[in-house]
């Protein structure tokens, strides 16, 4: 992180305090998120279709949750209770999952308090927008990238060290041990650190227009076409989260140790790489860096899909890593300027494209293996990150 990173870390309380509380939220999805598969499937017992129904409804709650809470928050000027609520869900959930393994439980508290915990990450986002009066736009938007960057560099210290403990411990289910701690200091890092909302202006929100409207903004043909495309684009990222631990561990010769130590350097490459990638944006269209990344990550799931040894594991992620740091960063950017104007609303886009995203993952992944193996998923995942991009350049082609 630079010294001017550093310094919007110490002049804004809102960054400190986002900057850590996102730090917590990213190691408890570090922790378990690339072993929830395997915990899923191999451990608790679920088939693979099962699992993919499990995972589109977490999606689905999450993106109800995202739009209702960011519609509300907006309206009434409140961030830090709704940031409150939803940590102290994901330790209930992790917390169940851990303590009283079934199908059952791991379906409901995934679909319910870890989806709702989710939503901490665009709650975040909109309550930065929210206390950025005294921020240069320029401010702002490195504010945004420290605040993304966080999670990467969580998902660079925890996936290692959590494989580490689970090849030792012989049960992944110890990672939603960590998690339920993790969100613990999510929740604590919020009600100790975040600075309390702004006083609504009561004439201001008799002024906003109704929640009909600013649902019918997200749907309009040119915000829709353009959720759809980036979808596209970042539905390769839950396609390799869900693939990659099972390919890893099957075909791959790998172990759940391996799992983690890809996902931690993947991770810091992208920590690394988003900033490249960010000043190549200040020269390229981000049309042109969605091309570039998406290729890349393209060759690296082709590459999963026929890959046979451990070192082609991490050769293939190296590719993969240089493609994800602007998949996962530049989406954001992206996306926020498309309805600039209100924090929780422009913060749902994040979360619709999430939502879109991940049910094209998990669709992918269901229809794939119904037929074929993880390979083929992998694959289709490529072709639909392209495509994502060929949506993108025709609108903004014609836009111009």
């Amino acid at each position: 992180m630079s010294t001017s990173s550093l310094d919007l870390v110490r002049q804004y309380p809102i960054v400190r305090a986002s900057t850590i509380a996102i730090l917590f939220f990213g190691f408890a999805g570090a922790a378990t998120t690339p072993y929830q598969p395997i915990v899923g499937i191999r451990v608790i017992g679920l088939s693979d279709f099962t699992y993919s129904v499990v995972a589109f409804c977490a999606v689905v709650a999450n993106l109800a949750a995202s739009i209702a809470i960011g519609l509300v928050s907006d309206r009434i000027g409140r961030y830090r209770a709704p940031m409150v609520i939803v940590t102290a869900l994901g330790i209930a959930g992790f917390g169940l999952i851990w303590l009283f393994p079934s199908p059952w439980v791991f379906a409901l508290a995934t679909i319910g308090p870890i989806a709702l915990f989710n939503v901490i990450s665009t709650l975040l986002f909109a309550n930065i927008r929210n206390h950025s009066a005294g921020m240069a736009p320029i401010e702002l938007s490195d504010s945004i990238t420290i605040v993304r960057m966080a999670i990467s560099i969580a998902w660079i210290l925890v996936p290692g060290l959590v494989g580490a403990v689970l090849a030792g411990t012989g049960s992944p289910l110890t990672a939603y041990s960590f998690a339920t701690l993790l969100s613990l200091g999510c929740f604590l890092s919020i009600i100790t650190l975040m600075p309390h909302d702004h006083k609504p202006d009561k004439n201001a929100q008799s002024t906003k227009p109704s929640s009909l409207a600013d649902l019918q903004r997200v749907i309009s043909p040119g915000v829709f076409i353009r959720l759809i495309g980036t979808a596209l684009i970042t539905s390769v990222l839950h396609v390799n989260a869900i693939a990659l631990p099972l390919i890893i561990t099957g075909r791959g010769g790998g172990t759940v140790e391996d799992v983690g130590m890809v996902m931690g350097f993947v991770a810091g490459l992208e920590a690394i790489l988003m900033l490249v990638w960010a000043r190549i944006g200040r020269r390229k269209s981000q049309i042109s860096i969605f091309f570039v990344a998406s290729l890349l990550y393209a060759i690296y799931l082709v590459w999963l899909a026929f890959l046979t040894t451990r070192w082609e594991i991490y050769a293939a992620s190296a590719i993969g890593g240089i493609g994800a740091a602007a998949i996962v960063s530049q989406p954001i950017s992206y996306l926020l300027g498309i309805i600039h104007d209100r924090p929780g609303l422009s913060a749902s886009l994040i979360a619709i494209n999430m939502f879109v995203g991940g049910g094209i993952g998990t669709a992918l992944f269901a229809i794939g293996t119904s037929f074929a193996g993880y390979g083929t998923v992998t694959i289709m995942g490529a072709i639909a990150g392209l495509a994502g991009v060929a949506i993108l350049a025709k609108v903004e082609y014609k836009k111009n």
